[in-house]
């Protein structure tokens, strides 16, 4: 079936896209209402009990700490998710996304610290567990029921999609959120994101039916000690692939370092360019700066999707496409990396113009939607259909990897003070460079081994193998 026509011509596959288009962009839309506010709402609220240094130092620590509870916990929810059902899993994230969301309305009321460093530490543990039951849980959803309702429709079409989806929702909860904090009303915006939360949950119910190879493997295994035993089991057999395909390790490298980086800017550059300005408020140069930026991430996820359509119709072969994906990840991956250094040296040395730090910010998020989908489409396409049921468990490593970097590293690269903030977002900057290095020669590798192995097997006439369904 022509990926043209999939949509007209199968009401499964469209059920299947319009299921990831309401998700996805909900799920956008809700981190759009805290993501940009974060670390601004966090560092004005510690502020006012304590001095402007130690503010910092909290909310970095917190940050740390909830990128610490991901680490734990991202494993294994995947392994949940491989063994209750992703639909489950995922439906659960939308319950704890809607705790976690009251838990930031409530710092707006809270009069003293300790009151507001519990409740921020409740919304940490609630977005732990919201995100990683949902991060892996999805798209391993979207892999297997798309390959059951047709695998003839490469998983690449769908999964490239999904950053579009994300950026658009997430404009609009940006604006939403930052709009509402400038008018000092923020709790009003994490009451509309509890909301949707529930919104989500409901609509999931009807659209997340399990997978076959979810029902196979879950069948006779719902009792406590079989689903403990089993998630162990999962656990295991997804380190023994990562461990033994050096290819996942480096691809999980590179996702893991990116979100790292990407995640620690976001929740520091509003802090950094209001102090950096000398203006109390940014008013509408925050809003103006963030709707940029956000347009840059659709727009390079746009073109991702441009890109893959237009390989598709060409019907390229899977080798040009698997070297091609390869191309663009460790390439974006390695010009955000020498765009952060480059700034950070800037800082060093001086006082970078505003202008080039927007220019780096719009870099990182033109190159998420290169990043993220060709993350989900070669980690995809490299775990074969013998191992569809860890499916969950290995793709949540790359954001175990994430979180493990930020519980380690988030105090110190994020800095002692919002004004040097900059100069330490080249460490998460030179680890992304290197994991790229790495990345780059180990996947060349992979591929002129698989060259010649499908050469081998043409000559012998024996088939040729194929990567997977995600390029094919």
């Amino acid at each position: 079936m022509k990926v043209e026509g999939c949509l007209k011509k199968s009401p499964q596959i469209r059920r299947i896209w319009f299921t990831t288009l309401v998700v996805q962009a909900g799920q956008g839309f809700m981190n759009g209402l805290f993501l940009y506010v974060w670390g601004p709402y966090f560092y004005d609220h510690f502020a006012r009990g304590v001095d402007v240094g130690t503010a910092i130092t909290i909310t970095m620590f917190l940050f740390a700490f909830r990128q610490g509870m991901v680490a734990f916990l991202e494993v294994p929810t995947g392994a949940l998710a491989d063994t209750i059902g992703r639909g489950h899993v995922t439906l659960l994230a939308f319950a704890v996304r809607s705790i976690f969301f009251l838990s930031l309305a409530a710092i707006t009321f809270c009069s003293h610290i300790s009151t507001t460093i519990f409740w921020a530490s409740l919304a940490s543990i609630g977005y732990a567990i919201s995100y990683t039951f949902f991060n892996g849980a999805f798209s391993a959803w979207c892999a297997d029921t798309l390959y059951e309702c047709d695998p003839n429709i490469p998983y690449a079409w769908l999964s490239s999609r999904y950053a579009v989806y994300q950026s658009i929702g997430e404009i609009f909860g940006a604006v939403l959120s930052i709009v509402c904090f400038i008018k000092g009303y923020p709790f009003i915006v994490f009451l509309v994101g509890a909301g949707i939360a529930y919104v989500l949950m409901g609509f999931g119910f009807s659209r997340l039916q399990e997978p076959k190879v979810i029902k196979r493997s879950a069948a006779g295994k719902l009792q406590t000690s079989a689903v403990i035993r089993q998630i162990g089991q999962r656990i295991a057999e997804g380190f023994v692939v990562v461990r033994n395909s050096s290819v996942i390790s480096w691809v999980i490298l590179v996702y893991g370092a990116y979100m790292f980086m990407m995640s620690l800017m976001l929740h520091l550059w509003p802090i950094y360019l209001r102090t950096a300005t000398g203006a109390a408020q940014l008013s509408r140069a925050w809003i103006g700066i963030t709707v940029i930026i956000l347009c840059l991430n659709m727009f390079g996820a746009r073109l991702f999707v441009w890109i893959n359509d237009r390989w598709t119709r060409k019907d390229r072969g899977t080798a040009f496409r698997f070297a091609t994906y390869r191309r663009l990840y460790v390439s974006m991956g390695a010009l955000c990396a020498v765009s952060v250094i480059t700034f950070s040296a800037w800082s060093f040395i001086g006082h970078p113009p505003i202008a080039t730090f927007i220019a780096m910010l719009g870099i990182i998020l033109f190159s998420a939607g290169f990043l993220m989908s060709g993350f989900d489409i070669l980690v995809n396409s490299l775990i074969g259909p013998e191992r569809a049921k860890d499916r969950a468990t290995i793709v949540s490593a790359g954001s175990m990897v994430r979180s493990l970097l930020t519980l380690i590293l988030a105090i110190p690269a994020g800095g002692t003070n919002a004004q040097e903030s900059p100069i330490s977002w080249s460490i998460p900057a030179v680890i992304l460079l290197v994991a790229v290095v790495g990345a780059w020669f180990t996947l060349r590798s992979d591929e002129q081994r698989r060259l010649t192995r499908n050469a081998t097997s043409e000559a012998n006439g024996s088939p040729v193998g194929e990567v997977s369904n995600a390029i094919s």
